[in-house]
């Protein structure tokens, strides 16, 4: 939430097919605010660990929530509208 262009944001993990869980970054911008994946992500690698940093980077309008409002994490899974720094050729020193 420290990014200036963000509203809202959730960060479930999720099973990964390799090794432990993976981090996704699930996030709302703010109204007139332009934030892309790429934009987030490059902000999260000097202050996080590399097991910190998100492996899936998702913007929606609204997050899923329940009837009283809390986020529900199960239904933020990997979509196809969802950033993979990995797969889109990202490179960052791990630390």
């Amino acid at each position: 939430m420290g990014h200036r262009a963000l509203a809202d944001v959730a960060v479930p993990a999720l099973a990964s097919p390799v090794d432990e869980d993976d981090v996704k970054v699930t996030a709302t911008v703010k109204e007139g605010a332009r934030l892309s994946p790429e934009e987030l992500f490059s902000w999260c690698v000097d202050p996080l660990a590399h097991v910190a940093l998100p492996r899936h980077v998702e913007f929606r309008r609204q997050p899923p929530c329940s009837p009283v409002g809390r986020v529900l994490e199960r239904r933020l899974g990997v979509a196809p509208a969802t950033w993979d720094p990995d797969a889109a050729g990202s490179v960052y020193e791990k630390r």
